[in-house]
């Protein structure tokens, strides 16, 4: 299940509001084209002295920095929660924190930027980008955001999260420029050999993939996926997604899920799955699912505040649509149309009608397949690997899924 990390806003805001984190007018310089030149310079500054250091305190770990970093354990239960001030030329310490489990990256950006308005000096505020990339296998969010102070003091704080299925962590620093220098300084916290460990520690899969997100061509999160091969020869589809998405400048709204299926390898019948779904931290839906006979399943669970536990039938047995793609990636797909029953929590009492369509054949070898379902369209481009894209056709929104990421063992 999905953990969100608790998120201490107020005292990771170092210096907001005050100090030299933001940038009053300056009463020397009457000129206004002086100005704006001076404030743009503040936005462009970059620091040129990051190089690796280990961190002193209670973990090891390599860092880029300008000086001496620090890291303090704030949390002693498991999982592990640690504070890491990296000084990185600017007049205010980035800093991080790095916890052993799970989180949701648009939850912990979105907790910090709502509390941004809160503190007791700022007038207003409003985020000026989002993005999503990875860091070499892992995934994360980036927030920048814009705020005045009360005493017309103009700022910026960055935010970066990141998370695999079994590590996470999150950076904040909060002056204007620095954005290239914190991402460099996460990107080597991500490649450290701690966090490295962690991720690869969640190992014995036989796929991994991270995505990148765009809705209405905004990028606005990433989904990370496995496939494994268990013990007993079925396969375990885990995949979890975050999104950050805009509704006005002042207030972002985020998503997230979990979603396991167990399936047979032979076949692509599915024997079990647990699906969970999250808006702004409250549940969408939280569901189990159970095959008890060959076409008889059971579902528990909640679905938009719904609790049910019920039993229903199929035609046909219940199929995973990631067992038909996989089919049609490896060219054993027999025919150019697969018409089968699918479980869809979004439908969480009955089976969901799908199909999947070759549409062409393209020059490379790969393949462009059509899935239908529900009242929903999705178009992937398929290599020897997995797909490449996949763009989703909502009606009024669009996402474009592309692949960043691929690990096959």
């Amino acid at each position: 299940m999905r953990t969100v990390i608790a998120v201490a806003v107020v005292f990771l805001l170092i210096g907001c509001g005050g100090g030299g984190a933001a940038v009053k007018k300056d009463p020397e310089v009457n000129d206004q084209a002086a100005m704006q030149a001076k404030f743009q310079a503040s936005i462009a500054r970059e620091s040129k002295d990051l190089k690796p250091a280990q961190t002193t305190g209670d973990l090891k770990i390599n860092v880029l920095s300008s000086g001496i970093p620090k890291a303090t354990i704030v949390s002693a239960e498991k999982p592990l929660k640690y504070k890491i001030d990296i000084p990185i030329g600017a007049s205010t310490d980035a800093t991080c924190y790095l916890t052993e489990t799970m989180a949701s990256p648009a939850g912990v950006i979105k907790t910090i930027f709502d509390n941004i308005s809160k503190l007791p000096n700022i007038q207003s505020s409003q985020f000026k980008t989002i993005d999503s990339d990875i860091f070499n296998n892992i995934g994360y969010l980036y927030l920048e955001v814009e705020y005045l102070t009360k005493d017309s003091a103009f700022g910026t704080a960055k935010l970066v999260a990141a998370s695999s299925f079994n590590v996470s962590f999150y950076c904040i620093h909060d002056e204007l420029g620095y954005k290239k220098t914190l991402l460099n300084v996460a990107d080597s916290l991500a490649n450290s050999a701690p966090v490295q460990n962690f991720i690869k520690d969640f190992g014995n899969y036989d796929k991994k993939q991270i995505d990148i997100v765009s809705m209405n061509k905004l990028t606005v999160g990433f989904a990370e996926s496995y496939q494994f091969t268990m013990k007993d020869k079925t396969k375990k589809n885990l995949s979890f997604t975050t999104f950050l998405i805009p509704r006005s400048v002042k207030d972002l709204m985020t998503g997230d899920s979990v979603d396991t299926t167990t399936y047979n390898a032979d076949s692509g019948a599915i024997v079990s799955g647990s699906y969970s779904s999250f808006e702004n931290d409250e549940p969408e839906h939280e569901v189990e699912l159970a095959k008890v006979a060959t076409k008889k399943y059971k579902a528990q669970g909640e679905y938009k505040g719904k609790k049910f536990d019920e039993t229903f039938g199929s035609e046909r047995p219940l199929v995973s649509a990631t067992f038909v793609l996989d089919q049609y990636i490896a060219g054993k797909a027999k025919k150019a149309e697969w018409s089968f029953d699918d479980y869809i929590a979004q439908s969480p009492l009955k089976p969901t009608k799908s199909k999947m369509v070759l549409k062409e054949k393209l020059p490379n070898g790969g393949k462009k397949i059509e899935h239908t379902f529900l009242t929903f369209k999705a178009l992937y481009e398929l290599d020897g690997k997995s797909y490449s894209t996949m763009n989703l056709d909502l009606g009024s929104i669009s996402f474009l899924i592309q692949r960043k990421y691929f690990d096959a063992r």
